[in-house]
């Protein structure tokens, strides 16, 4: 993916634009964890895309751990009284993802609840992702925090924005009011990320149809 950052205004004056300065400078070294679950599963390539178009590096998009028995077992007290299964194994997925940020240190968990998903049918009156699945990361919030927070212990931010994939402007808009402080994003950057983002997904969809 073709980097889309900003390059640094040498009018950079204003202490919002310094500030914003100093956070692009601080990007390649930015780790981010994402638990590989739900709609992230298939919405993998265009968030890992859009991070990679602003200047992080590959190997710092860091994916939770594929599923196993012994993994699920191990947080089966933090799961809540749900039939759900693909949502009750979230909670070990961010658990691996907090392990593996004890062995190299993770800055973030990016967790997005997806509210609505994108759709190839024409006609559609509709693409609203499962009510159940859409607000796990809000349940996995709790789970890690409820009697001491693990997210603080383990000093790294839990960010859980709610995101609507259909609607391109308001995915840009929403990912723009998360990212904006903690990347140092300005609207222009943000846009030819979402743009980046979205054409990533495109080409692994149309791959997986030609296969």
């Amino acid at each position: 993916v073709s980097g889309v950052a900003s390059a640094p205004s040498r009018a950079a004056l204003l202490p919002s634009s310094r500030r914003r300065a100093k956070q692009r400078k601080h990007r390649p070294a930015l780790r981010i964890g994402i638990p590989k679950v739900l709609n992230l599963y298939a919405y993998g390539p265009l968030f890992s895309a859009y991070f990679a178009s602003l200047g992080l590096p590959a190997e710092n998009i860091v994916f939770s751990d594929t599923t196993t028995q012994e993994q699920y077992r191990s947080t089966l007290g933090l799961a809540a009284v749900d039939p759900c299964f693909p949502s009750k194994v979230c909670i070990s997925h961010v658990r691996n993802l907090l392990e593996k940020s004890s062995r190299r240190k993770l800055d973030l968990i990016f967790f997005p609840m997806i509210e609505t998903l994108t759709t190839a049918l024409e006609d559609c009156r509709g693409s609203s992702a499962c009510p159940a699945g859409a607000a796990t990361p809000e349940a996995v919030q709790s789970a890690f925090s409820l009697s001491r927070n693990l997210f603080e212990e383990h000093h790294l931010t839990y960010v859980h924005p709610l995101v609507n994939l259909a609607d391109r402007d308001l995915f840009a808009l929403q990912m723009f009011e998360c990212w904006k402080d903690m990347l140092g994003l300005d609207w222009q950057e943000n846009a030819r990320a979402i743009d980046a983002a979205y054409a990533a997904q495109q080409r692994y969809e149309s791959g997986l149809r030609e296969q």
